[in-house]
């Protein structure tokens, strides 16, 4: 064996073994960033984390020694949504604007999922997965009601998160939920008696938050996440969520909860913030005014005088006029008909793929996962009809959300049934075992 050989075995071996350990490396600073998603004033962080992640990725591809996988059912879906929001841009009332939005908050977010679904893709790791977003979800709101009511003072009937500069009312409330929802199919799934008891007492935070916010969006989403699963789930935890669905409407009939949602000023103002989108989209039906979010509420660009004369007076109010407070509406007013059509599409394609993992799923995992998934994707678009959720905490956690989903339809693509006999007879060996 000659000495150039040997050196270059040696120094493929070591460039391997480098490889490794930047993988390794990715794989905490991605867990990092999703950890620190709910925390307001760490924008600056997390995008350095992100630059060095991108980095290590392309130092990796030079060297070889990383294969990331590009397939996913959603492939097709975002790469249309793309192209339609890219040609939405180019018509747009504010292109520059525009094409900044598409970068921040859409192709940042695509890579970021798949990151995800390349550095999570085992159930050990999709556990982890779980447990980091419960464990920074529930530090949040456990801190966040601390401060809030007790360093504060405030009283238990003014609205949680008022005064918060960073984290608005309505954005803690997916947060909060989706903790809520994950922490339910990890108490499920552990073995360990200790974690699963602690979870349970957990789950007072994240609720007792959730509801203390007096966001309807938020409460709804609660119940229609909750519906899902008792939906999926019979037996005994159909009627533990039957429970949680009675404590949610009491806690909304008997606190101070009921103000608001008798209040019909908030009604008033949602209803004439719809129908000043719908009349924008009128005006842009084919693409829309550009992906950019800023349009809508830039008076160089748009006159809402004009928009505001052709809906009812009694809808007129709201003096500012921000963002349209409904997701399917955002959509519209930004790539039209033709982007609200697809992105309606890539929805139902979520939905169709988690209901066909939840009943024909290769294993237990799968099906069971698949439900709590399919649930948070419904307090998603429960709160996204009457918040606007096109900002980075949503887009961080819809594109989580959809690598979810997508991570266990790989796993259960991977791992097919395996077929065995017993006294003469062929029967299906699934894997269910529970991983900690």
């Amino acid at each position: 064996m000659t000495l150039t050989k040997l050196t270059a075995d040696k120094g493929l071996t070591s460039c391997f073994r480098h490889g490794l350990s930047l993988n390794s490396l990715v794989f905490f600073l991605t867990g990092l960033i999703i950890f620190l998603n709910p925390f307001p004033h760490l924008t600056g962080l997390t995008n350095i984390i992100s630059g060095l992640i991108f980095l290590l990725l392309v130092y990796m591809f030079y060297c070889k020694t990383i294969n990331l996988k590009w397939e996913t059912p959603f492939l097709i879906p975002f790469a249309c949504y793309v192209i339609i929001s890219v040609v939405s841009t180019v018509f747009a009332l504010d292109k520059a604007e525009s094409f900044g939005d598409i970068f921040s908050h859409l192709l940042r977010y695509i890579a970021l999922f798949y990151i995800i679904i390349n550095y999570f893709n085992t159930k050990i790791r999709f556990r982890y997965l779980l447990q980091i977003i419960i464990v920074s979800g529930l530090i949040f709101s456990i801190f966040s009601l601390f401060y809030f009511y007790i360093i504060q003072g405030h009283s238990l009937t003014t609205r949680f998160g008022t005064g918060f500069t960073d984290s608005a009312i309505c954005s803690m409330g997916i947060i909060l939920v989706f903790t809520f929802i994950l922490s339910l199919v990890e108490i499920y799934q552990t073995q360990n008696r200790t974690v699963k008891y602690l979870l349970i007492i957990g789950l007072a935070f994240p609720l007792s938050a959730s509801l203390l916010t007096q966001s309807k969006g938020t409460i709804l989403s609660i119940i229609a996440s909750m519906m899902v699963i008792a939906l999926f789930k019979k037996g005994k935890r159909a009627i533990f969520f039957a429970i949680l669905f009675c404590v949610v409407i009491f806690s909304c009939l008997y606190s101070p909860i009921q103000n608001r949602i008798k209040d019909s000023r908030t009604f008033n103002i949602r209803i004439g913030l719809y129908l000043y989108s719908i009349e924008i989209i009128k005006d842009y039906p084919i693409v829309g005014t550009g992906f950019s979010l800023d349009t809508f509420r830039n008076p160089n660009l748009i006159d809402k005088h004009k928009y505001k004369k052709r809906i009812p007076k009694k809808y007129r109010s709201e003096p500012k006029f921000w963002w349209p407070h409904n997701m399917f509406l955002s959509i519209g007013v930004r790539t039209g008909i033709l982007g609200l059509t697809i992105y309606c599409l890539l929805l139902i394609s979520f939905i169709r793929l988690a209901v066909r993992l939840i009943r024909h799923g290769k294993d237990s995992f799968i099906q069971i996962n698949a439900v709590y998934v399919l649930s948070s994707f419904t307090m998603f678009c429960t709160i996204g009809l009457f918040t606007p959720v096109f900002y980075h905490l949503f887009d961080f956690t819809f594109f989580t959300i959809f690598a979810m989903l997508s991570i266990l339809w790989s796993i259960n693509k991977k791992n097919p049934e395996k077929k065995i006999k017993k006294d003469g007879k062929t029967m299906k060996q699934l894997s269910e075992k529970r991983y900690e």
